[in-house]
């Protein structure tokens, strides 16, 4: 029985110490399209990635890995904030999606009208996801892009932006 749970408890201090400390309700939260620039300005000294993704967009999915992967490898430099664009109802899946992803810093789910949370984002966005921005220090919007891209892309597009700062 010993030799049992010595090989079972390494098995489940790595599953569980795996698990984010971030609740449901912290990990994906509800934002209007008058409370999105409050949160996309809270002061940061390095670069600022807003992604809009819904779990039913192929390319969204296809480019969400990159993303978690540019948070990890530049931490103190960039801040991931990922808008769902899922439906009310889709909001378990999102939650679940954000898991299997291993989020583990808190994301939105957009509300209100979809014209309104476009404009509150981009006057030149159409509405089409995946859509990145990069922000500066201060807000300021250094690019902007619909449309699914590469880890590259993301990588030089950040490390230009880092260059301004």
């Amino acid at each position: 029985m010993k030799k049992i749970f010595i090989l079972f408890f390494p098995v489940l201090l790595y599953t569980t110490g795996c698990q984010s400390d971030v609740s449901d309700t912290e990990l994906l939260q509800e934002i209007s399209p008058q409370s999105i620039q409050n949160v996309i300005s809270e002061p940061f000294d390095g670069i600022t990635l807003v992604n809009v993704w819904a779990t039913w967009c192929a390319p969204c999915i296809k480019e969400f890995p990159y993303l978690i992967e540019l948070q990890h490898n530049y931490p103190d430099d960039l801040r991931v904030i990922f808008i769902s664009a899922d439906f009310p109802e889709d909001r378990e899946k999102a939650l679940e999606f954000l898991r299997e992803q291993q989020v583990d810093w808190p994301t939105y789910l957009k509300t209100g009208r979809d014209l309104e949370f476009i404009a509150a984002l981009s006057d030149m966005w159409s509405g089409s996801i995946p859509f990145t921005q990069y922000y500066l220090p201060g807000g300021v919007i250094f690019t902007e892009w619909s449309g699914e891209a590469d880890l590259e892309r993301f990588k030089s597009q950040f490390l230009l932006a880092l260059e301004q700062i």
